[in-house]
């Protein structure tokens, strides 16, 4: 397990290094510039919301299809760890920068506010503190599963990210949701208004979410997981 948390470590070391990631936060703090200038009138929220999700869909297949990439999975996999270990340790990464963009988030969320409003009191409950946070990692964890399922497939990075760009957008939430209208079977019409895809982009928009709705991405998460397990473990990738 120490192995597993120390590779998690590194490789979100190396993400955070990398200058992509910079570009990124540098246009988060651009969002700032803006208000400070004002240049224009913007949702604050909404739009950071928006620039990260396009990035974290990036990361997340960056995480899922690296090794394959980069040519290095003969490396891990036949290393100490076993198959399974390998998907806990993208997992157990995706969890860290998870937390790592939920900081940044609420950091640039405050400032923002602290702006919009001209006073430095700003009230911040806990409880909103701890939504924020849980929505973040519910939609990395669904989204996260998701990716290294695809990227253990296809072995690559392009697809992954197609995939999941267009998976997890308004377009194919809305036309789900407008298939499940029409259905008049309950229990087909139910898993569609419960689909993976709309709930992770609605809870991490806006930051709420029901127990029906956090167990359904959970579940889904856990069966894409466990699909990738046995996916992993037929494949030859020594």
């Amino acid at each position: 397990m120490k192995m597993v948390i120390r590779m998690s470590i590194a490789e979100i070391v190396k993400i955070l290094r990398m200058r992509s990631f910079i570009v990124f936060l540098l246009l988060i703090v651009s969002t700032l510039v803006i208000q400070v200038n004002n240049v224009f009138r913007i949702d604050t929220k909404n739009l950071l919301l928006a620039l990260m999700s396009i990035t974290i869909l990036y990361w997340l297949a960056y995480i899922a299809c690296a090794d394959y990439e980069y040519k290095t999975h003969k490396f891990l996999f036949t290393g100490k760890l076993s198959r399974s270990q390998i998907i806990l340790y993208k997992m157990l990464s995706i969890f860290f920068l998870a937390l790592i963009f939920n900081f940044i988030y609420f950091f640039i969320y405050t400032i923002s506010s602290v702006i919009e409003s001209e006073s430095i009191t700003i009230k911040i409950s806990l409880k909103e503190i701890l939504l924020s946070l849980s929505s973040f990692l519910i939609y990395f964890i669904s989204v996260g599963s998701f990716s290294i399922l695809v990227g253990t497939i296809s072995l690559n990075f392009a697809i992954t990210l197609l995939l999941s760009y267009i998976c997890f957008n308004d377009f194919i939430s809305n036309l789900i949701s407008l298939l499940a209208s029409k259905c008049k079977i309950d229990l087909i019409r139910n898993i569609m208004k419960y689909n993976p895809f709309g709930l992770a982009i609605k809870i991490f928009y806006t930051q709420k979410f029901s127990e029906l709705e956090f167990l359904s991405l959970i579940l889904y998460s856990i069966i894409s997981l466990l699909i990738t397990i046995v996916v992993i473990n037929k494949k030859d990738l020594r």
